[in-house]
C-alpha cells in the first residue's frame, strides 16, 4: 500500500475535535476562547499533517477566528477597564 493510501485511512478524529473548539472558541470570545482556539488549532494542525482533507481545512480557519476574536475582546475589555477611573481608585486601595 503506497503513504498516500495509508493516510486516506486514517480518522478524523483530531479534524472533527478541531472543529468543534474552533466552533467554542468562537461562541466563547474570551481568555476561554483564545486558550480552545490555541489547542483547536494544534489539533488542526495535527490533522493536516496525517492527512489533508476539509477536516482539517476548516479546523484552521476557525480556530484563527477564534483565536482573532479572542484578541479583539481581551483588549476591547482591558481598555475598557482601564479607562474606568473609578476602578483604577478601587484597584489602588486593594494594591495599598
Amino acid at each position: 500500500m503506497k503513504k498516500e493510501d495509508l493516510a486516506m485511512h486514517k480518522d478524523n478524529s483530531f479534524g472533527t475535535a478541531s472543529v468543534v473548539l474552533g466552533i467554542i472558541s468562537i461562541i466563547f470570545s474570551s481568555i476561554i476562547g483564545l486558550i480552545l482556539g490555541i489547542i483547536g488549532l494544534i489539533f488542526a494542525l495535527k490533522q493536516k499533517k496525517l492527512s489533508k482533507n476539509g477536516w482539517a481545512k476548516a479546523g484552521i480557519i476557525l480556530n484563527v477566528i477564534g483565536v482573532i476574536l479572542g484578541i479583539i475582546v481581551f483588549v476591547m475589555a482591558l481598555k475598557t477597564i482601564l479607562n474606568n477611573p473609578a476602578f483604577l481608585s478601587q484597584f489602588q486601595q486593594i494594591i495599598s
